[in-house]
């Protein structure tokens, strides 16, 4: 065993050099190396790899694609598996296997996706985790991951009341603090495989930076594969296949289309109650929340499907009590802050002669992360609604 982990002095004789220059996804070599001496002399894990990888392309596939598209199980699947045959994901797999590990970009974008606007203790660190795993994978990949949760800090700071109205000094620090703690997770993942050496920084000062580039035609060009309607773009160079990220023409047609819908409504359907619009959805706020409601058919019932997450803190519930234009429908007692399903169902009894359906959620134990010591957001918060789906009877 040596520092950095994998080096081997029979690569670069008589120097040597780390394996992870090998695209053979060091974090895996380190944990079969007790194994050595048991395995066949030529035992290789490539394979197995890429089937790993399959696993978890489909799962986090279907976790981002059941986030985006209103927690719809069967729209869920069909992006699950588009995920899991995007050209750019099996053009990987001919040979750089390290490579095929996009779940890490999704799950970087699911943390992306659901993270609020006051990350927990749990967030930060599965940020960092990502973020180092991604570098013992490929650097590459390290750098994707890295920017995504980036992203998930700049945001939350661009939508924390708390952060807001803070000085410039301290949102900065706010910033900074949480980037830097992803960035020091992934720099240590390099430097512990030695994909990164701090004190030989001259050795990466080397030409050819730039031949393996990404056209900006990538999405819409199949290559040489061939495609069923687009032709082969230009390239700048012959080493522009590297950049090969093809999406597909479902994919084209598919972003076409969303492209073309008008803009959700959504944000029509709350009255009273409701904080500022935030990524994954809002706050309630206040101790009652208002969803108005038009059904088209009157005759008609329906059976609601929420996705919320409560505001629970060590010995304080949350209790919400629902009522449609007046009539009780459902109340429920919440004990945990995880994000969770409930449904609840509304005849057609209860819905006006105009099809109006007014939603009132009764929150009677609403109180404010101020209350808790949490922050200086004074909010009375009881839930933050995710999603809404609605099936008609």
């Amino acid at each position: 065993m040596s520092l950095p982990l994998g080096w081997s002095r029979a690569l670069g004789y008589p120097l040597g050099e780390p394996i992870a220059w090998l695209d053979c996804v060091p974090i895996v070599a380190l944990l079969l190396w007790p194994l050595r001496d048991i395995l066949p002399w030529d035992f290789q894990y490539l394979g197995l790899i890429f089937a790993f990888n399959c696993v978890l392309q489909l799962y986090f596939g279907y976790r981002i694609s059941w986030h985006l598209t209103g927690h719809s199980r069967l729209v869920a699947i069909a992006g699950a598996l588009l995920f899991l045959v995007a050209p750019p994901f099996v053009f990987r797999s001919s040979g750089h296997f390290p490579l095929t590990s996009h779940w890490l970009i999704l799950a970087a974008l699911i943390l992306y996706f659901t993270s609020s606007a006051a990350p927990t203790k749990w967030r930060l660190a599965a940020g960092a985790a990502l973020c180092f795993l991604a570098a013992t994978i490929h650097a590459y990949i390290m750098v994707m991951v890295l920017l995504i949760d980036t992203g998930a800090h700049l945001r939350a700071a661009m939508s924390s009341k708390e952060v807001a109205g803070a000085s410039l000094g301290a949102r900065l620090y706010w910033i900074g603090l949480r980037v830097g703690i992803s960035l020091a997770s992934a720099i240590a993942g390099l430097i512990i495989f030695g994909l990164l050496r701090p004190l030989e920084l001259l050795a990466y000062a080397e030409g050819g930076y730039g031949a393996f580039s990404m056209n900006l035609l990538a999405p819409i060009d199949p290559g040489n594969f061939g495609a069923l309607v687009l032709k082969p773009q230009p390239q700048v160079g012959i080493l522009q296949y590297e950049g090969y990220n093809y999406l597909g023409l479902g994919v084209i047609l598919l972003g076409t289309l969303a492209l073309g819908r008008r803009p959700s409504e959504g944000g029509k359907l709350l009255g009273r109650g409701w904080s500022i619009p935030e990524s994954w959805g809002r706050w309630s706020d206040g101790d009652e929340a208002v969803l108005i409601l038009r059904f088209a058919d009157v005759s008609r019932g329906a059976d609601f499907h929420l996705s919320l997450a409560p505001f629970v803190m060590p010995g304080h519930d949350q209790r919400v009590e629902v009522s449609a234009n007046g009539n009780a429908v459902a109340r429920w007692r919440f004990t945990t802050p995880d994000a969770q399903d409930v449904s609840f169902h509304i005849p057609a009894a209860y819905v006006r002669p105009d099809g109006i359906v007014s939603l009132t959620f009764s929150l009677p134990d609403a109180s404010s992360p101020r209350s808790f010591g949490l922050s200086a957001d004074a909010r009375q918060l009881a839930f933050r609604l995710i999603g809404v789906r609605i099936n008609l009877e």
